[in-house]
């Protein structure tokens, strides 16, 4: 059974690279909306639903919303490489926008957390496809600096998202922060269709059993997709750390709540600025050696991160933290675009489903070791320390473990030339 033909398909020929980039780039926003734009509303959502003090509770709005996401990416991928991009991502901005419904008028703490499984599974959606739709066009470290344009662009969601919010708080019905996941998915729609499919009705694949066999023993036999699924899986793992326990630890640790909006912002500079220097040394040397670099750079500076708070009895003088904080994500950052397009190489033939795969071990994974430490925190940041150096001392080693394999070792089948090298 093979696909129809899209009449009104493009393909992505007919789009320039920086078209391309900006629009994936508004689909990967729609992940970072449905977590930062909620960030400002904590307080609000804890004495609404009468929640504790700490990380905990509050914390689970996040990492379930990473639960469904995980939940969803591999659901898609096969769809996607069946139907193609655009049919299943529209599918999965309507459940998007339903989480979204569903969180605005939750009675109580447990339906919407059952929300934010929904909207994550909706979420799932774009986080399957945009790395597979630049899998369509490109290959090679064009890839993995297109991913890293992309992810670079996408922080823009990260930066403005908390002055959203408060804008949307400032209306005196906090609950809009959730409501307006709705229409950051309309929009995303719009421009979908009107940008068009990238992956041609010759190169989809049979969604029947066996196909999908095959195609799971291929990703998961291929040993460097494999470890570098495991390495994004540990930098996520580092990096839901910090979502979950930074508006937490400067609100409750600092008591500087009313500098969270603004301090998440220049973290999201940050790593826009980190994410464009790959970018350049990608160009200049290769996504292997940026991969190590930065997997090398979570592990140091995680280290630097533990000392200060050994010495400081957990609680580093503020600017301190800050600076500390954004120096350590920004190496995580740069794993998950460069270790995707890495893992994605061999397997263009099944793009979509590779990337749910990946995203759902790597996401969910790295949101379950997360909450092991998120969970930890209450009145120091040395928790947050720990594991930085943990998962950034396994993504180490996972990366070296990759970069030892050939990428030309795909099974026989999955890899014909890129579209664009």
């Amino acid at each position: 059974m093979t696909a129809p033909p899209s009449s009104h398909a493009t393909h992505g020929r007919d789009h320039s690279e920086a078209h391309l980039v900006f629009f994936l780039a508004s689909i990967g926003t729609l992940i970072a909306l449905g977590i930062d734009v909620l960030f400002p509303a904590f307080d609000l959502i804890r004495d609404d639903f009468g929640l504790s003090e700490g990380a905990g509770a509050r914390s689970l709005i996040v990492l379930l919303f990473f639960a469904g996401l995980a939940v969803g990416q591999p659901i898609y991928g096969p769809f996607a490489d069946r139907f193609g991009r655009r049919p299943v991502l529209t599918v999965g901005l309507g459940i998007y926008s339903a989480g979204a419904v569903l969180a605005t008028i939750a009675p109580t703490f447990e339906m919407l957390l059952a929300a934010r499984v929904i909207w994550g599974i909706g979420a799932a959606s774009c986080a399957a496809l945009f790395p597979a739709m630049a899998r369509d066009l490109y290959g090679g470290d064009h890839l993995a600096r297109v991913m890293q344009l992309v992810t670079a662009v996408f922080l823009i969601g990260p930066l403005l998202a908390p002055f959203i919010g408060e804008a949307l708080i400032a209306t005196g019905w906090w609950r809009s922060v959730f409501i307006s996941g709705v229409g950051f998915a309309a929009a995303a729609c719009v421009w979908l269709w009107m940008f068009g499919e990238t992956l041609p009705p010759e190169r989809r694949r049979p969604l029947e059993l066996h196909t999908l066999a095959r195609s799971a023993k291929a990703i998961l036999g291929t040993a460097s997709t494999r470890r570098y699924m495991v390495a994004v899986m540990f930098a996520d793992g580092a990096f839901y750390i910090h979502l979950g326990a930074t508006q937490v630890i400067i609100d409750e640790i600092y008591g500087q709540g009313r500098w969270f909006a603004p301090i998440f912002s220049v973290f999201s500079l940050v790593l826009g600025v980190v994410l464009l220097f790959a970018h350049h040394m990608t160009f200049v040397r290769s996504a292997r050696w940026v991969a190590s670099a930065a997997s090398r750079w979570i592990a140091g500076c995680g280290t630097v991160f533990l000392v200060v708070c050994l010495m400081t009895d957990g609680v580093p003088p503020f600017w301190v933290w800050i600076v500390l904080t954004a120096i350590s994500i920004s190496g995580m950052t740069v794993i998950r675009p460069t270790c995707v397009s890495l893992a994605l190489e061999p397997l263009e033939r099944m793009a979509a489903t590779a990337s749910g795969v990946i995203g759902a071990v790597s996401q969910g994974a790295g949101a379950a070791i997360a909450t092991l430490v998120t969970s930890q925190i209450s009145d120091d940041a040395t928790p947050m320390a720990v594991g930085f150096v943990i998962y950034g001392v396994l993504c180490v080693l996972f990366v070296a473990r990759a970069h030892t394999t050939s990428i030309g070792s795909a099974p026989s089948g999955s890899q014909p030339p890129p579209l664009r090298e």
